[in-house]
């Protein structure tokens, strides 16, 4: 479970550091960081475990503007898991006047025992060397040196072995991060290959529902049974062959029979945000912006209940962006994080509490205008 992130020189956002649990509302006015937030988990995702180059992800432009004269950007994150403390470390140093941009360091450790570790040093000739130490799972472990770039991550080469259980598992946890802002119209119904992740706006559904139907056959099933209470006449999904493709179809009662391009902008949301909920692995992170969007108020709480007994029954910890009144009267109290921009200047995150005295209270939000009380 991610416990920290830490983010400096990226955007407006300068030393930030968020304290996250096992479910999350962050809320806010427009502008005030939350989905960059997001986007920072999603470049270190692609980052760690798509091997982009990280010239391609962290570009200068996005260095925080007052601090011009310090090119060095910082990401930290800490994450609960595998019977113990993980800490990422990722330093991206920007040399505009070279158009360079290069990893500086990079670290993995594990209970503060390292399991990767690379720098860039200053060889006898003034030269700039990549240098790598990867570790195994003994904590005694000295540690092996080979040479390494600093174009890419260093973990995503580095393949799963019998002595490397424990950067093995995170690379996993990394891969299981579900990041998302559905895009009911984009929601295609052909697929031709199956696909491992959603897409963040899921234009993949089909894709990826078609791997999922093959290896999560039991949660499938569970929410087949859940969206026969949340879509009225809905019985259950099928795959009909068109060719060299498969098209995605639902049937509901009487023989009804529909595309899933063929369905509401509503049906069709609800049915991403029902399958985020079901058929994702049990230990990862589900971020979700604005899942409100195309849904009447009456579909939107029972999901919030949904949500909540699967934060209950399994490990899944979930981050959710929002502006609706509903979703910030129900999470808000006790999973609210508060974020601000004062004087357009760097973003600021503060604990909503029933407490007057330990943080930002739903009261004073109300009373700012921000939100109003039902």
């Amino acid at each position: 479970m991610l416990k920290r992130i830490y983010i400096h020189n990226f955007k407006c956002f300068v030393n930030f550091e968020a304290h996250i649990d096992k479910i999350n509302l962050f809320l806010g006015a427009n502008g005030s960081g939350k989905t960059s937030v997001f986007n920072v988990l999603n470049m270190l995702q692609r980052f760690i475990s798509n091997g982009e180059k990280v010239s391609d992800l962290f570009k200068s432009r996005d260095l925080t503007r007052w601090l011009s004269d310090q090119p060095i950007q910082q990401f930290e994150s800490d994450i609960a898991g595998n019977g113990g403390m993980y800490r990422y470390h990722l330093e991206i140093e920007h040399q505009s006047d070279k158009q360079l941009v290069r990893v500086k360091r990079e670290s993995l450790f594990f209970d503060q025992q390292p399991l990767y570790e690379f720098e860039i040093e200053t060889d006898e000739r003034g030269m700039a060397v990549g240098k790598g130490w990867l570790y195994n799972d003994k904590p005694e472990h000295e540690g092996i040196f080979f040479p390494s770039g600093w174009t890419r991550s260093g973990l995503f080469d580095l393949q799963e072995r019998h002595d490397n259980k424990k950067l093995s598992w995170f690379k996993r946890y990394v891969d299981q991060l579900f990041i998302v802002k559905i895009e009911p119209r984009a929601m295609r119904a052909e697929t031709r290959k199956s696909q491992t992740q959603p897409e963040s706006d899921m234009s993949n559904y089909a894709d990826w529902f078609d791997y999922l139907n093959d290896e999560y056959r039991r949660e499938v099933k569970l929410l087949e049974d859940e969206l026969k209470q949340v879509i009225k006449g809905f019985e259950l999904f099928q795959f009909k062959k068109s060719g060299d493709a498969k098209i995605l179809k639902l049937e509901f009662t009487n023989n009804m029979i529909f595309r899933l391009d063929e369905l509401s902008d509503g049906q069709r949301a609800l049915i991403a945000l029902y399958t985020l909920l079901y058929c994702l692995p049990d230990e990862c992170l589900l971020c979700i912006d604005e899942p409100e969007n195309f849904l009447a108020l009456p579909e939107i709480q029972p999901w919030l209940d949904s949500l909540y007994d699967r934060h209950e029954e399994t490990p899944l910890q979930a981050i959710l962006i929002s502006h609706h009144p509903r979703i910030i009267n129900y999470l808000a109290n006790n999973a609210g994080f508060w974020f601000s921009r004062p004087e357009n200047n760097h973003v600021r995150i503060q604990k909503i509490s029933d407490d007057e005295d330990a943080g930002l209270s739903i009261a004073r939000l109300i009373e700012l205008g921000w939100i109003y009380d039902e």
